[in-house]
Protein backbone atom coordinates (compact mmCIF):
# COMPACT_ATOMS: atom_id res chain seq x y z
CA UNK A 1 0.00 0.00 0.00
CA UNK A 2 1.28 3.59 -0.79
CA UNK A 3 -0.32 5.94 2.13
CA UNK A 4 -0.66 9.00 -0.32
CA UNK A 5 -2.54 7.53 -3.49
CA UNK A 6 -4.61 5.28 -0.45
CA UNK A 7 -5.82 8.67 1.38
CA UNK A 8 -6.50 10.20 -1.68
CA UNK A 9 -8.66 6.83 -2.41
CA UNK A 10 -10.23 6.80 1.16
CA UNK A 11 -11.20 10.40 0.82
CA UNK A 12 -12.26 11.12 -2.34
CA UNK A 13 -13.37 8.08 -4.01
CA UNK A 14 -14.27 6.02 -0.23
CA UNK A 15 -15.75 2.98 -1.78
CA UNK A 16 -12.92 2.39 -3.82
CA UNK A 17 -11.49 1.33 -0.15
CA UNK A 18 -14.17 -0.88 0.81
CA UNK A 19 -14.21 -4.78 -0.97
CA UNK A 20 -17.40 -5.00 -3.64
CA UNK A 21 -17.63 -8.44 -2.06
CA UNK A 22 -16.90 -7.00 2.07
CA UNK A 23 -20.43 -9.01 4.52
CA UNK A 24 -20.56 -7.65 7.70
CA UNK A 25 -20.59 -10.42 10.23
CA UNK A 26 -23.23 -9.32 12.79
CA UNK A 27 -23.03 -12.36 14.59
CA UNK A 28 -19.70 -12.45 15.15
CA UNK A 29 -19.18 -8.51 16.46
CA UNK A 30 -17.31 -6.89 18.96
CA UNK A 31 -18.44 -5.70 21.99
CA UNK A 32 -18.95 -1.67 22.15
CA UNK A 33 -16.25 -1.54 25.14
CA UNK A 34 -13.28 -2.73 26.12
CA UNK A 35 -13.28 -5.55 29.56
CA UNK A 36 -9.88 -6.34 30.68
CA UNK A 37 -9.43 -10.18 32.42
CA UNK A 38 -7.83 -10.51 36.01
CA UNK A 39 -7.02 -6.97 36.90
CA UNK A 40 -7.61 -5.10 40.19
CA UNK A 41 -10.67 -2.97 39.66
CA UNK A 42 -12.47 0.13 41.73
CA UNK A 43 -16.24 0.48 40.93
CA UNK A 44 -16.69 4.74 41.02
CA UNK A 45 -19.40 6.52 42.40
CA UNK A 46 -23.08 5.80 40.26
CA UNK A 47 -24.64 8.48 41.83
CA UNK A 48 -24.98 11.04 39.12
CA UNK A 49 -26.31 13.92 39.75
CA UNK A 50 -28.75 15.35 37.30
CA UNK A 51 -29.87 18.85 38.43
CA UNK A 52 -30.23 21.80 36.41
CA UNK A 53 -27.28 23.32 38.39
CA UNK A 54 -23.45 23.82 37.14
CA UNK A 55 -21.22 20.69 38.17
CA UNK A 56 -18.38 23.02 38.66
CA UNK A 57 -20.63 25.13 41.78
CA UNK A 58 -19.82 22.10 44.37
CA UNK A 59 -16.45 20.82 44.27
CA UNK A 60 -16.14 17.45 44.28
CA UNK A 61 -13.02 15.48 45.27
CA UNK A 62 -11.76 11.85 45.03
CA UNK A 63 -13.78 8.66 43.82
CA UNK A 64 -16.86 10.99 43.28
CA UNK A 65 -15.30 13.57 41.12
CA UNK A 66 -13.40 10.95 39.12
CA UNK A 67 -16.48 8.75 38.73
CA UNK A 68 -18.72 11.83 37.74
CA UNK A 69 -16.04 13.28 35.27
CA UNK A 70 -15.66 9.96 33.49
CA UNK A 71 -19.81 8.74 33.43
CA UNK A 72 -20.43 12.45 31.59
CA UNK A 73 -17.14 12.22 29.20
CA UNK A 74 -17.41 8.67 28.44
CA UNK A 75 -19.87 6.60 30.20
CA UNK A 76 -22.78 5.06 28.89
CA UNK A 77 -25.42 7.23 29.55
CA UNK A 78 -28.48 5.77 27.73
CA UNK A 79 -29.91 2.24 26.30
CA UNK A 80 -32.55 2.48 23.71
CA UNK A 81 -34.34 0.44 21.13
CA UNK A 82 -34.85 2.70 17.71
CA UNK A 83 -37.39 1.62 15.43
CA UNK A 84 -36.70 2.03 12.09
CA UNK A 85 -39.71 2.05 9.11
CA UNK A 86 -41.24 -1.06 7.09
CA UNK A 87 -39.98 -1.30 3.89
CA UNK A 88 -41.81 -2.45 0.87
CA UNK A 89 -41.23 -6.34 1.99
CA UNK A 90 -42.62 -5.52 5.30
CA UNK A 91 -45.55 -4.84 6.69
CA UNK A 92 -44.00 -3.71 10.59
CA UNK A 93 -41.15 -2.00 11.27
CA UNK A 94 -38.54 -3.21 12.95
CA UNK A 95 -36.30 -2.46 16.21
CA UNK A 96 -32.64 -2.62 17.51
CA UNK A 97 -30.67 -1.94 20.95
CA UNK A 98 -28.16 -0.07 21.34
CA UNK A 99 -25.79 1.54 24.42
CA UNK A 100 -25.41 5.68 23.59
CA UNK A 101 -22.87 7.46 25.59
CA UNK A 102 -22.64 11.46 25.37
CA UNK A 103 -20.21 11.66 21.84
CA UNK A 104 -21.49 10.33 19.57
CA UNK A 105 -20.07 7.36 17.56
CA UNK A 106 -20.18 6.07 13.66
CA UNK A 107 -22.51 3.13 13.44
CA UNK A 108 -22.62 3.62 17.18
CA UNK A 109 -19.54 1.28 17.08
CA UNK A 110 -17.45 3.58 19.84
CA UNK A 111 -14.44 2.55 18.68
CA UNK A 112 -11.86 4.87 21.19
CA UNK A 113 -11.16 3.82 25.05
CA UNK A 114 -9.95 6.32 27.45
CA UNK A 115 -7.73 5.88 30.33
CA UNK A 116 -6.67 7.77 32.80
CA UNK A 117 -3.80 8.47 35.06
CA UNK A 118 -4.72 9.13 38.58
CA UNK A 119 -2.84 11.08 41.02
CA UNK A 120 -5.36 11.12 44.28
CA UNK A 121 -6.61 9.24 46.96
CA UNK A 122 -8.59 7.01 47.15
CA UNK A 123 -7.27 5.25 44.45
CA UNK A 124 -3.47 4.18 44.05
CA UNK A 125 -1.38 6.65 41.82
CA UNK A 126 -1.50 4.77 38.75
CA UNK A 127 -2.65 4.20 35.05
CA UNK A 128 -5.91 2.88 34.97
CA UNK A 129 -8.63 1.84 32.05
CA UNK A 130 -12.12 3.28 32.21
CA UNK A 131 -14.08 -0.34 32.11
CA UNK A 132 -17.44 1.96 30.91
CA UNK A 133 -19.40 -1.19 30.67
CA UNK A 134 -19.14 -1.13 34.98
CA UNK A 135 -18.45 2.23 35.62
CA UNK A 136 -15.09 1.44 37.05
CA UNK A 137 -11.59 2.04 36.94
CA UNK A 138 -9.47 -1.15 36.07
CA UNK A 139 -5.44 -1.12 37.36
CA UNK A 140 -3.33 -1.28 34.65
CA UNK A 141 0.12 -0.17 36.21
CA UNK A 142 0.26 1.08 39.59
CA UNK A 143 3.23 4.38 40.37
CA UNK A 144 4.34 7.56 39.53
CA UNK A 145 5.05 8.57 36.14
CA UNK A 146 4.77 12.22 36.03
CA UNK A 147 8.54 12.07 34.64
CA UNK A 148 7.70 9.56 31.96
CA UNK A 149 4.47 11.29 30.55
CA UNK A 150 6.15 14.23 30.22
CA UNK A 151 8.80 13.18 28.75
CA UNK A 152 6.32 11.77 26.21
CA UNK A 153 4.90 14.50 25.17
CA UNK A 154 8.29 16.10 24.25
CA UNK A 155 8.74 18.17 27.59
CA UNK A 156 6.21 20.53 26.61
CA UNK A 157 4.08 19.84 29.81
CA UNK A 158 5.06 19.55 33.77
CA UNK A 159 2.91 16.85 34.72
CA UNK A 160 3.40 16.74 38.06
CA UNK A 161 1.82 19.67 38.21
CA UNK A 162 -1.21 18.26 36.75
CA UNK A 163 -4.92 16.41 38.55
CA UNK A 164 -4.81 14.13 35.99
CA UNK A 165 -3.96 13.10 32.48
CA UNK A 166 -6.23 11.32 29.82
CA UNK A 167 -5.27 8.89 26.96
CA UNK A 168 -8.23 8.04 24.11
CA UNK A 169 -6.97 5.71 22.14
CA UNK A 170 -8.68 3.18 19.34
CA UNK A 171 -9.63 0.09 18.90
CA UNK A 172 -9.38 -0.60 15.47
CA UNK A 173 -11.54 -4.17 15.06
CA UNK A 174 -14.08 -2.48 16.82
CA UNK A 175 -15.60 -0.65 13.89
CA UNK A 176 -12.96 -2.45 11.13
CA UNK A 177 -15.66 -5.04 11.28
CA UNK A 178 -18.58 -2.94 9.95
CA UNK A 179 -16.64 -0.31 7.51
CA UNK A 180 -13.08 -2.08 6.61
CA UNK A 181 -10.39 0.23 5.45
CA UNK A 182 -12.81 3.24 5.59
CA UNK A 183 -12.83 2.65 9.64
CA UNK A 184 -10.06 4.81 9.59
CA UNK A 185 -11.61 7.94 9.19
CA UNK A 186 -13.93 7.05 11.72
CA UNK A 187 -11.42 6.39 14.33
CA UNK A 188 -10.44 10.19 14.21
CA UNK A 189 -13.50 11.72 13.80
CA UNK A 190 -14.74 9.09 16.91
CA UNK A 191 -11.51 10.65 18.97
CA UNK A 192 -12.00 13.94 18.48
CA UNK A 193 -15.40 13.87 19.55
CA UNK A 194 -14.38 12.27 22.50
CA UNK A 195 -11.61 14.42 23.19
CA UNK A 196 -13.80 17.56 22.84
CA UNK A 197 -16.80 15.79 25.39
CA UNK A 198 -13.91 15.16 27.94
CA UNK A 199 -12.62 19.13 27.27
CA UNK A 200 -15.67 20.10 28.07
CA UNK A 201 -16.75 18.36 31.30
CA UNK A 202 -13.65 19.23 32.78
CA UNK A 203 -14.80 22.78 32.13
CA UNK A 204 -17.93 22.15 33.64
CA UNK A 205 -15.59 20.46 36.52
CA UNK A 206 -13.64 23.79 36.83
CA UNK A 207 -10.62 22.30 35.65
CA UNK A 208 -8.54 24.05 33.04
CA UNK A 209 -7.70 21.12 29.95
CA UNK A 210 -5.03 20.73 27.58
CA UNK A 211 -4.86 18.68 24.23
CA UNK A 212 -1.74 17.00 22.70
CA UNK A 213 -1.84 15.24 19.37
CA UNK A 214 1.79 14.84 19.04
CA UNK A 215 3.60 13.03 21.26
CA UNK A 216 5.67 9.87 20.94
CA UNK A 217 3.18 7.32 20.02
CA UNK A 218 5.02 3.91 21.08
CA UNK A 219 5.52 5.58 24.66
CA UNK A 220 1.95 6.03 25.28
CA UNK A 221 0.87 2.88 24.09
CA UNK A 222 3.77 0.66 26.17
CA UNK A 223 2.84 2.85 29.61
CA UNK A 224 -0.71 1.77 28.92
CA UNK A 225 0.36 -1.73 27.92
CA UNK A 226 -1.34 -1.63 24.65
CA UNK A 227 -0.90 -3.86 21.83
CA UNK A 228 -0.08 -2.12 18.85
CA UNK A 229 -1.34 -4.46 16.85
CA UNK A 230 -5.26 -3.81 18.17
CA UNK A 231 -4.96 -0.69 19.69
CA UNK A 232 -3.32 2.75 19.73
CA UNK A 233 -3.21 6.43 21.81
CA UNK A 234 -4.45 9.01 19.31
CA UNK A 235 -4.92 11.59 22.04
CA UNK A 236 -3.32 12.93 25.49
CA UNK A 237 -5.41 15.76 27.50
CA UNK A 238 -3.81 16.69 30.68
CA UNK A 239 -6.29 18.21 33.69
CA UNK A 240 -5.48 20.77 35.94
CA UNK A 241 -6.51 23.11 38.48
CA UNK A 242 -4.65 26.09 37.48
CA UNK A 243 -4.30 27.36 33.61
CA UNK A 244 -2.23 24.68 31.78
CA UNK A 245 0.64 27.45 29.74
CA UNK A 246 2.07 26.03 26.90
CA UNK A 247 5.75 25.46 26.37
CA UNK A 248 8.12 23.95 23.88
CA UNK A 249 10.49 21.06 24.68
CA UNK A 250 14.23 21.84 23.97
CA UNK A 251 15.45 18.34 24.50
CA UNK A 252 14.85 16.05 21.48
CA UNK A 253 13.52 12.38 22.51
CA UNK A 254 12.54 9.11 20.60
CA UNK A 255 10.06 6.71 21.57
CA UNK A 256 12.47 3.68 21.87
CA UNK A 257 14.72 5.08 24.61
CA UNK A 258 12.03 6.07 26.51
CA UNK A 259 10.15 2.84 26.61
CA UNK A 260 13.44 1.00 27.85
CA UNK A 261 12.79 3.29 31.20
CA UNK A 262 9.63 0.83 32.36
CA UNK A 263 8.78 -2.91 31.74
CA UNK A 264 6.06 -3.85 29.38
CA UNK A 265 2.82 -5.65 31.23
CA UNK A 266 1.10 -8.10 29.84
CA UNK A 267 -2.87 -7.80 30.19
CA UNK A 268 -6.29 -9.90 28.27
CA UNK A 269 -9.43 -8.48 27.42
CA UNK A 270 -12.58 -9.50 26.06
CA UNK A 271 -14.00 -8.39 22.94
CA UNK A 272 -16.86 -11.27 21.69
CA UNK A 273 -15.46 -11.60 18.55
CA UNK A 274 -14.12 -14.95 17.81
CA UNK A 275 -12.85 -14.18 14.08
CA UNK A 276 -11.32 -10.74 13.67
CA UNK A 277 -10.10 -10.37 9.98
CA UNK A 278 -7.21 -9.05 8.55
CA UNK A 279 -6.94 -5.36 8.53
CA UNK A 280 -3.34 -4.84 7.41
CA UNK A 281 -3.79 -1.11 5.51
CA UNK A 282 -4.99 0.29 8.57
CA UNK A 283 -2.33 -0.59 10.33
CA UNK A 284 -0.08 0.81 7.89
CA UNK A 285 -1.70 4.22 8.05
CA UNK A 286 -1.54 4.61 12.09
CA UNK A 287 1.63 3.31 11.45
CA UNK A 288 2.97 5.84 9.06
CA UNK A 289 1.15 8.89 11.57
CA UNK A 290 3.50 7.65 14.23
CA UNK A 291 5.98 10.13 15.49
CA UNK A 292 9.19 8.42 17.02
CA UNK A 293 11.08 11.58 18.08
CA UNK A 294 9.68 14.96 19.68
CA UNK A 295 12.03 16.73 16.70
CA UNK A 296 8.84 15.71 14.45
CA UNK A 297 5.76 17.03 16.77
CA UNK A 298 3.75 19.17 14.65
CA UNK A 299 2.77 22.65 15.60
CA UNK A 300 -0.02 25.14 14.98
CA UNK A 301 2.61 27.76 13.88
CA UNK A 302 3.72 25.84 10.71
CA UNK A 303 0.38 25.74 9.37
CA UNK A 304 0.26 28.75 6.62
CA UNK A 305 -2.68 30.91 7.22
CA UNK A 306 -5.22 31.10 4.34
CA UNK A 307 -6.84 34.28 2.92
CA UNK A 308 -9.91 35.14 3.90
CA UNK A 309 -12.62 35.78 0.87
CA UNK A 310 -13.23 39.10 0.00
CA UNK A 311 -16.91 39.31 -0.90
CA UNK A 312 -19.65 40.75 0.86
CA UNK A 313 -19.26 40.43 4.98
CA UNK A 314 -22.01 39.50 7.43
CA UNK A 315 -21.28 40.40 11.01
CA UNK A 316 -22.86 38.31 13.29
CA UNK A 317 -24.41 39.86 16.65
CA UNK A 318 -23.32 38.34 19.70
CA UNK A 319 -26.40 36.07 20.44
CA UNK A 320 -28.45 36.55 23.29
CA UNK A 321 -29.86 33.44 22.21
CA UNK A 322 -31.08 30.85 25.02
CA UNK A 323 -29.53 27.99 25.35
CA UNK A 324 -29.66 24.91 27.94
CA UNK A 325 -27.20 23.60 30.76
CA UNK A 326 -24.34 21.39 29.81
CA UNK A 327 -25.89 18.14 31.24
CA UNK A 328 -29.50 18.85 29.36
CA UNK A 329 -27.19 19.62 26.16
CA UNK A 330 -25.78 16.26 26.44
CA UNK A 331 -28.77 14.63 27.32
CA UNK A 332 -31.07 15.83 24.75
CA UNK A 333 -28.23 15.40 21.94
CA UNK A 334 -29.20 12.97 19.29
CA UNK A 335 -28.50 12.26 15.20
CA UNK A 336 -31.72 13.15 13.68
CA UNK A 337 -31.46 11.66 10.53
CA UNK A 338 -34.99 11.58 8.30
CA UNK A 339 -36.53 13.08 11.31
CA UNK A 340 -35.36 16.86 10.48
CA UNK A 341 -38.47 19.04 9.69
CA UNK A 342 -38.78 22.09 7.41
CA UNK A 343 -38.69 25.18 9.64
CA UNK A 344 -36.70 28.40 9.37
CA UNK A 345 -33.60 28.92 12.43
CA UNK A 346 -32.65 32.98 13.04
CA UNK A 347 -29.72 34.51 13.02
CA UNK A 348 -29.26 34.95 16.75
CA UNK A 349 -29.32 31.16 17.04
CA UNK A 350 -26.65 30.70 13.75
CA UNK A 351 -24.27 33.20 15.71
CA UNK A 352 -24.53 31.25 19.33
CA UNK A 353 -23.65 28.12 17.68
CA UNK A 354 -20.82 29.51 15.48
CA UNK A 355 -19.32 31.03 18.15
CA UNK A 356 -19.14 27.34 20.26
CA UNK A 357 -17.67 25.96 17.46
CA UNK A 358 -14.25 26.71 16.85
CA UNK A 359 -11.03 25.37 18.80
CA UNK A 360 -8.98 28.93 20.04
CA UNK A 361 -5.83 26.25 19.79
CA UNK A 362 -6.01 25.36 16.50
CA UNK A 363 -5.28 27.50 13.03
CA UNK A 364 -5.71 23.93 10.77
CA UNK A 365 -9.29 24.05 10.67
CA UNK A 366 -12.15 26.02 8.80
CA UNK A 367 -15.95 26.00 8.85
CA UNK A 368 -17.96 26.56 5.94
CA UNK A 369 -21.62 26.68 5.80
CA UNK A 370 -24.44 26.53 3.48
CA UNK A 371 -27.38 28.87 4.47
CA UNK A 372 -30.91 28.45 3.73
CA UNK A 373 -34.05 29.96 5.46
CA UNK A 374 -33.01 32.43 7.63
CA UNK A 375 -33.87 35.55 9.11
CA UNK A 376 -31.49 38.37 7.89
CA UNK A 377 -29.37 35.95 6.58
CA UNK A 378 -29.42 35.12 2.39
CA UNK A 379 -29.29 32.19 0.98
CA UNK A 380 -25.67 30.61 0.13
CA UNK A 381 -22.65 29.37 0.89
CA UNK A 382 -20.10 31.40 3.35
CA UNK A 383 -17.14 30.58 5.53
CA UNK A 384 -17.15 31.61 9.33
CA UNK A 385 -13.81 33.86 10.30
CA UNK A 386 -13.92 33.90 13.96
CA UNK A 387 -11.93 36.70 14.66
CA UNK A 388 -14.53 38.98 13.69
CA UNK A 389 -17.07 36.74 14.23
CA UNK A 390 -18.70 36.83 10.89
CA UNK A 391 -19.97 35.24 7.53
CA UNK A 392 -17.97 36.05 4.28
CA UNK A 393 -19.99 35.32 1.71
CA UNK A 394 -18.62 32.81 -1.39
CA UNK A 395 -21.79 32.26 -3.48
CA UNK A 396 -25.44 33.53 -2.83
CA UNK A 397 -28.05 30.75 -3.88
CA UNK A 398 -29.32 27.43 -2.34
CA UNK A 399 -27.02 24.74 -2.78
CA UNK A 400 -29.83 22.00 -1.02
CA UNK A 401 -30.04 19.92 -4.17
CA UNK A 402 -26.51 19.74 -4.80
CA UNK A 403 -25.52 19.14 -1.82
CA UNK A 404 -28.76 16.15 -1.43
CA UNK A 405 -27.57 14.96 -5.08
CA UNK A 406 -23.81 13.93 -3.53
CA UNK A 407 -25.39 12.10 -0.80
CA UNK A 408 -24.09 8.36 -1.03
CA UNK A 409 -27.09 7.59 1.43
CA UNK A 410 -29.75 9.71 0.93
CA UNK A 411 -31.59 8.85 4.82
CA UNK A 412 -31.03 12.42 5.91
CA UNK A 413 -33.68 15.26 3.89
CA UNK A 414 -30.85 18.01 4.06
CA UNK A 415 -33.92 20.26 2.15
CA UNK A 416 -35.48 20.17 5.34
CA UNK A 417 -32.19 21.65 7.33
CA UNK A 418 -31.68 25.42 7.05
CA UNK A 419 -28.00 24.98 8.05
CA UNK A 420 -25.37 22.62 6.79
CA UNK A 421 -21.84 22.71 8.32
CA UNK A 422 -18.93 21.47 6.66
CA UNK A 423 -15.15 21.23 8.35
CA UNK A 424 -12.51 21.56 6.35
CA UNK A 425 -8.76 21.13 6.48
CA UNK A 426 -5.36 20.96 4.40
CA UNK A 427 -5.69 19.15 1.34
CA UNK A 428 -2.12 17.73 0.43
CA UNK A 429 -1.06 16.06 4.15
CA UNK A 430 0.70 12.95 4.63
CA UNK A 431 -0.97 9.93 6.99
CA UNK A 432 -0.21 11.81 10.64
CA UNK A 433 -1.04 15.06 9.15
CA UNK A 434 -4.78 13.68 8.11
CA UNK A 435 -5.26 12.04 11.20
CA UNK A 436 -4.71 14.74 12.60
CA UNK A 437 -7.14 16.82 11.28
CA UNK A 438 -9.76 14.20 11.56
CA UNK A 439 -9.68 14.35 15.60
CA UNK A 440 -9.34 18.09 15.15
CA UNK A 441 -12.55 17.92 12.96
CA UNK A 442 -14.12 15.40 15.29
CA UNK A 443 -13.58 18.23 18.25
CA UNK A 444 -14.89 20.70 16.35
CA UNK A 445 -18.38 18.71 15.33
CA UNK A 446 -18.75 17.72 18.85
CA UNK A 447 -18.41 21.44 20.00
CA UNK A 448 -21.29 22.01 17.14
CA UNK A 449 -23.10 19.25 18.08
CA UNK A 450 -23.66 20.22 21.89
CA UNK A 451 -24.00 23.96 21.26
CA UNK A 452 -27.46 23.15 18.28
CA UNK A 453 -28.39 20.72 21.18
CA UNK A 454 -28.24 23.15 23.54
CA UNK A 455 -30.15 25.67 21.40
CA UNK A 456 -33.24 22.93 20.97
CA UNK A 457 -32.04 21.54 17.65
CA UNK A 458 -29.29 18.41 16.85
CA UNK A 459 -27.03 17.90 14.00
CA UNK A 460 -26.57 14.30 12.34
CA UNK A 461 -22.69 13.85 10.63
CA UNK A 462 -22.69 12.84 7.63
CA UNK A 463 -19.32 10.99 5.97
CA UNK A 464 -21.27 9.40 3.17
CA UNK A 465 -20.93 12.15 0.61
CA UNK A 466 -19.34 13.06 -2.34
CA UNK A 467 -16.37 15.20 -1.52
CA UNK A 468 -15.90 17.30 -4.50
CA UNK A 469 -19.41 18.35 -4.10
CA UNK A 470 -19.15 20.90 -0.92
CA UNK A 471 -15.41 21.24 -2.15
CA UNK A 472 -16.45 22.84 -5.62
CA UNK A 473 -19.13 24.62 -3.91
CA UNK A 474 -16.40 26.19 -1.68
CA UNK A 475 -13.92 26.82 -3.72
CA UNK A 476 -11.74 24.58 -1.58
CA UNK A 477 -9.35 23.30 -4.75
CA UNK A 478 -7.78 26.90 -5.31
CA UNK A 479 -7.22 27.04 -1.63
CA UNK A 480 -5.75 23.93 -1.21
CA UNK A 481 -8.34 22.78 1.58
CA UNK A 482 -10.91 19.63 1.34
CA UNK A 483 -13.85 18.82 3.40
CA UNK A 484 -13.80 16.28 6.21
CA UNK A 485 -16.97 15.92 7.48
CA UNK A 486 -20.81 17.22 6.86
CA UNK A 487 -23.04 18.20 10.00
CA UNK A 488 -26.44 19.19 8.83
CA UNK A 489 -28.36 21.42 11.71
CA UNK A 490 -31.98 21.78 12.31
CA UNK A 491 -34.79 21.03 13.90
CA UNK A 492 -36.94 17.60 14.11
CA UNK A 493 -39.59 15.71 15.73
CA UNK A 494 -38.98 13.19 18.68
CA UNK A 495 -36.89 9.94 17.29
CA UNK A 496 -38.71 6.67 17.29
CA UNK A 497 -37.01 5.00 20.14
CA UNK A 498 -37.91 4.19 23.37
CA UNK A 499 -34.40 5.31 25.75
CA UNK A 500 -33.73 5.30 29.20
CA UNK A 501 -30.80 6.94 30.97
CA UNK A 502 -28.11 4.69 33.18
CA UNK A 503 -27.36 6.22 35.87
CA UNK A 504 -28.31 5.65 39.63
Amino acid sequence: MHPESFLYRLHFQSQAVIPSDWEVDWEDAPLPYKLYKELPSFLLDHHIPLNPSPLGRRKLEGAEWIGHFLWFAYGLTQFAHTATPADSEEKTSTSFPSLRRFAPSGGGLYPSELYLYVKETPFAQGVYHYDAAHHRLVLIREGNFDDYITKTLGLRLDVSSCKAVCFITTVYWKNFFKYHNFSFRLQGLDAGAVISQTEETARQFGLHSRVHLSFLHKAADHLLGLNRLEETTLGILALSEQEIPAATGKEELTGASLIEEIPAVQTTCYQRSKHIKPHQDILQLHEAAVLSSSSLFRTNASVPQQEKYGKDIYPLSESRATTSSFKDACMNRCSPEGDFIDRSMDAGKIAALLKQSTLPDVSSISIYLCINGTDRIGAGAYEYDPASHSLLTIEKGDFRQMLQSGMTMHNVPLHHTPLCIHVAGARNVDAGGYRMQLIHAGRVMQRILLAASALGMNGHPLLGFHVPIPDSIYQLDIRNQTTLIQIPIGYHTPKSRLSGVLHA
